[in-house]
């Protein structure tokens, strides 16, 4: 048996582990696209299908992705397409069907719907297709500091109908004065009677938000950070942390990822205890020029795999530090924690008004 058909063999053991697990705890009928039963391709549309299903792949169809891993690949692009599908997918399958995820939360904080979509598509939490339901910050864009604003005033005032209008660019409605917009809500049925059913339907999100929190278990936000990483939103995310924090049983950890351009002070990863039980994780993980993370042809790409692997390499070490539960994001990411922890900061006693409070002076001294 040659290394291609041992890795196969692999492929396909997992793929029926996850479909026993799926069958026997939702009932779930695999039906998949009859377009890709026969002879699916490494076309972008196929990719696009396979590391992120709206539906489970039936066996014909993984089949189709064994084929495609044991033909010799017509270009490059081929290749790293196939490397992509095999990796997510065998995470995917592990992690699904792996019940010690369960005993966590792991939220997206936006900014964008990049950090929701890296979760579901490799697995560590399940897609809506198997019960899970969308959180506020799920599928919006919101800049960092709108969101730790609004997550420093527990969503306070953030469903006025008075304030939401649509975006001229965008065609979507949005708050300006918030700078929320809610990406996925463009449809007529959202815009009528003063927009009731996008309120309607943020509010059933925002309450399942805080009901999570309040679950008891150990929490992980996964934030990927957008925008410029200043001084000045260090404290709104270390304030924003301290409100989660007091709202929530179990213990939080907010990793953010910066994916922007970022002052030097920021530029070295590290661990801040805001108070007991609470925690941020900081690291930088650069896009990739010209970086569209729902295309095909950038997110199969080598670059687009490091670059999501930046931000998994980092979740799973988190993953581990709090719970002890091992994750699985492809089998050759190396762990990068121990470059980030070594930076912790704490006293484990009171430290929360310490860490705000370094960082008010520090800002006022600058200015």
């Amino acid at each position: 048996m040659t290394a291609r058909q041992a890795s196969n063999s692999v492929l396909i053991a997992k793929y029926n582990t996850y479909k026993i697990w799926l069958e026997r705890n939702f009932g779930t009928k695999f039906d998949g696209l009859d377009r890709y039963r026969q002879s699916p391709g490494l076309d972008a549309d196929f990719v696009s299908y396979a590391s992120l299903p709206t539906a489970p792949l039936d066996p014909l169809e993984i089949c189709g992705v064994e084929n495609l891993m044991r033909d010799r690949p017509r270009s490059i692009l081929d290749q790293q397409r196939r490397n992509y599908i095999h990796k997510v997918l065998t995470s995917q399958f592990d992690n699904i069907s792996n019940d010690r995820l369960q005993s966590i939360n792991i939220i997206s904080l936006g900014s964008d719907c990049l950090p929701k979509t890296l979760i579901t598509k490799w697995g560590l939490r399940k897609s809506r297709l198997l019960g899970e339901k969308t959180l506020p910050f799920d599928l919006v864009y919101a800049t960092p500091n709108a969101t730790a604003k609004i997550l420093a005033d527990d969503f306070a005032g953030l469903l006025d109908p008075e304030k939401i209008v649509i975006h001229e660019g965008l065609n979507v409605p949005w708050i300006p004065s918030r700078r929320f917009c809610f990406n996925h809500e463009g449809a007529d049925e959202f815009r009528i009677n003063n927009y009731a059913a996008l309120i309607s339907r943020y509010e059933e999100r925002i309450r399942r938000f805080k009901k999570m929190l309040s679950n008891g278990k150990p929490t992980i936000f996964l934030w990927n950070v957008l925008n410029p990483y200043t001084d000045e939103l260090e404290l709104q995310i270390l304030s924003a942390i301290h409100t989660l924090k007091l709202q929530t049983k179990g213990s939080i950890r907010v990793l953010a990822v910066l994916t922007c351009e970022k002052t030097e002070r920021y530029a070295i990863p590290s661990t801040t205890r805001v108070m007991p039980g609470a925690t941020l994780t900081r690291i930088s993980n650069r896009s990739p020029e010209g970086y569209v993370f729902f295309d095909p042809a950038h997110y199969a790409s080598e670059a687009g795999l490091r670059y999501e692997q930046g931000f998994l390499c980092a979740l799973r070490d988190v993953i581990d530090i709090e719970t002890g539960i091992e994750v699985s994001i492809g089998d050759d990411a190396p762990g990068v924690h121990s470059t980030w922890e070594h930076g912790i900061m704490s006293n484990d006693s009171g430290y929360e008004s310490d860490v705000l409070e370094s960082r008010r002076s520090l800002l006022k001294t600058r200015k």
